[in-house]
This record gives C-alpha cells, structure tokens and sequence, in this order.
C-alpha cells in the first residue's frame, strides 16, 4: 500500500520542477521557512500537490520553541485556509534516518477560525529541541538536516470559481526570547487496524471506541491537541483509570464490540458519553467543529477543555473514548478513521522529548488494564510500522522530489484523510 500510495503521487500529472527551499526570514525570534516550486504554476479544484525540502540542523538546535505554523500562503505571506486549501498532511522530521518528532505538524483540521494553520503551547512554556527527539541518547549529527514534507489539496468545489491556484507553504517558528518551562510531549494514537496510515475504519453508525495505554512521564498538563476527520467525530473523553471505572459494567457490557468500535442502541451510547462527560475522573473533554462555506463543509480545529490542574503519574493508567456518527457526507460509506491526542506535560527536563504510547485494550470491559484480552479485537501495542510510518514515506516522497519528480496535480480526492 505504501509503494502505491506513492507512486499514485508521482506518476499521475508530475512536473519535472525542482522544489525551491529558501530561509525567508531568520532571527533570535523567528525562524521562517519556504517551500515551493511544486505549487508555483498553480492548482485546480480537486487537485492535490507535495512539496518536499531538506534545511541544516542549525536553523533549530537548541532552540526554544514557543509556537509552529506550518501551512499554505499566498504571495503576500498571509495564510489561506480552507476553503479554498486544505493541509492534507505537514511533518517536520530527521533527515538522517526519518524519526517523526510529531511535535511539529500540520493535518487538515488544524485551521482554526482565523484560517491559520498554528500550533502553539501554553504560556511560560516551549519546545527545548537539541536534535534528539526521542528518549535515546543519541544527539543528531549537528551539521545534518531535517527534512519538511507537505500535502495540500485544492478543496474548491467548482471549477468555476478560478483558475489556477498559485501558493507556497511556509514554516514559521517563533522561539523564547525569556526563560521557558520546556514541556515532553506524549501522543495516544487510534487503535489501528491493518491499514494505510495508520487508521481504523469505522461506519456511519453511531459508535463509540476506547482503549488504554501506560503514562511513560510524570508532569503537569500544559496542553493538547487533536487530529480527526471531522466528518465523522463527535466527542472524545480522556480519563484517568479505565473507561469501564467511570461508565460502568452494565453500560460496558450494552455495547457491542465489532472490531475496533461498539455499536449500541442511543441508551447507551447516551449513558456512556453523559458519564465519560462529568465524571471527575476526565481530564480532558473535546468536541467535534467544523464550518460551512459556500454550501460545503469543513473541518476546523476541535475544541479541547483539559484540567490545567491534572499532573499525569508516571505508570498510571490513562484511556480515550471517541464518539462517533454520521456528521455530514454519505451516512452509509464506511471512513477511514484517526483519532491521535497529544498531551504536552511541563516536565523538569532541560530538553523535550517525543513519546508514541501503545494503544492496548481495546473496547475492554476489563477494571485493570491486561485484565482480559480487547473484545472483538487483537491485543496489540503500536508496531514499528505503524509508528515510523510517516518517516518511511516523507522520505520515499523526498527521494522523488530530488529526482525532479516532483508530485504535483495528483488525482487523490481530498476527502481521503
């Protein structure tokens, strides 16, 4: 699926136009970074370019990171959401051997209201990045690089409304210019199946899907963020403990596990969500969002209340509930699904680190984690696969690029993920 994956992206509509990767502006402050070429001629509604750039270590080691955009611009510099420009996918990762830091990323429900695409943390806090973005003790080769991989489609409905669409996508990082508390960040992503890009796929039912994972840290909520296709989300609930301990046995036992999501008539996927929503067990309570322009809809950013308070025990047991159901589109198609939660703990760490957690337990009614095998569902933990996934493919896709195969104009409709 991977090679295919990408030579769809190659082989339809490339243009032989190198990438163009150009430090636009560099300071104390700011860092902000260009890639274009591939979406310099423009792009038509349903269209799909990837752009790809290699940039030095030393334009972000030992940094403190305060806040990271990272999306499409027009020729002014000012970012154009979506509609009519959708991220499908942005990741910044280590040229060397591909490790995805996933701290800084962009999907396609990261525009907020404004239209941007940003990521910020929370005040007095940053991301202390010193070239190791894992728990390793293995520093990165100060004169090596990173590399910057982006995806966007042209979402406009009809051809009419233009022509061709020109832009080029920038990163912007702005850095601490006073102390900073720096924060780890630990990231819970969906149960998966045996599918491409690490997704689950799920119906237009309503549904309900949970599982559980061990905290590697201690430390102190200082923020979260969320990916999901928004077509389909409803809520999400982080808890501490087993989602079992807040909606009960009975409730835990109505539900009917098919896979990697349970089915369940409105009692009590009702019951489950009210409990999961007020219990004082939750940290953190999310929302579904999105907008309607034009006649269409689109994802925006979900809305995110975490327990400022909450400080996470190492070893404790944590677990996501995500709600689903038909939010617009075809009712009867089945999607395929994301649902990743990243938390950023305030740690006392001099540098930040990046942690995947396995996602065990799956739909268990089970009070204790590893007390029975997930219903409906094998018992697993994240593969390596799954896990550098996206390294594999940036670079396969960077490969491509400095070939002077550069995708561009792809036929991949943007309702994919």
């Amino acid at each position: 699926m991977l090679r295919a994956a990408v030579a769809l992206l190659v082989a339809r509509g490339t243009s032989r136009r190198m990438p163009r990767c150009e430090v636009v502006s560099r300071s104390a402050a700011f860092l902000e970074l260009e890639l274009a070429g591939a979406s310099a001629a423009g792009t038509l509604p349903g269209e799909m370019v990837a752009h790809a750039c290699e940039f030095p270590y030393a334009l972000l080691r030992n940094r403190r990171i305060t806040s990271f955009f990272g999306g499409p611009v027009g020729a002014d510099g000012a970012p154009v959401g979506s509609p009519p420009l959708r991220v499908h996918h942005l990741h910044v990762q280590d040229g060397a051997d591909g490790v995805d830091f996933h701290v800084f990323e962009t999907h396609g429900d990261f525009v907020d209201a404004s239209g941007a695409w940003n990521t910020s943390w929370a005040p007095g806090t940053c991301v202390a990045y010193d070239g190791r973005p894992d728990f390793t003790n293995e520093y990165r080769d100060p004169a090596g690089s990173f590399v910057a991989t982006a995806e966007t489609d042209d979402v406009r409905a009809k051809v009419s409304e233009a022509g061709a669409l020109a832009f080029s996508v920038r990163l912007r990082f702005a850095f601490a210019t006073a102390p900073c508390a720096p924060v780890n960040q630990v990231w819970l992503h969906s149960p998966r199946q045996t599918m491409p890009w690490g997704t689950y796929k799920i119906p237009g039912d309503d549904t309900v899907s949970w599982w559980s994972t061990r905290m590697p840290l201690a430390g102190r909520l200082a923020g979260a963020h969320f990916h999901t296709h928004q077509r389909r989300f409803r809520a999400g609930y982080l808890v501490e403990g087993a989602v079992v301990d807040v909606i009960g046995r009975d409730t835990c036992g109505a539900l009917e596990p098919v896979g990697t999501f349970c089915l369940g008539g409105k009692t009590a996927l009702r019951a489950a969500e009210a409990r999961l929503r007020n219990s004082n067990r939750t940290v953190c309570r999310l929302r579904g969002a999105s907008a309607e322009v034009g006649g269409d809809r689109f994802d925006r950013r979900s809305a995110a209340a975490c327990d400022a308070r909450h400080k996470f025990r190492r070893g404790a047991r944590y677990s996501f509930a995500a709600f689903h159901g038909a939010i617009w589109g075809d009712a009867a198609a089945d999607v395929d699904m994301h649902d990743i939660l990243w938390l950023s703990l305030e740690g006392q760490a001099a540098r930040s680190v990046s942690v995947p957690l396995a996602a065990t337990d799956i739909n268990s009614c089970a009070a204790d984690l590893g007390d029975e095998p997930p219903r409906g569902s094998s018992k697993r933990g994240a593969s390596p696969r799954d896990v550098w996934f996206w390294s594999l493919r940036a670079k396969q896709i960077l490969d491509a690029v400095l070939r002077g195969a550069e995708p561009r104009h792809a036929a991949i409709p943007h309702a994919i993920g």
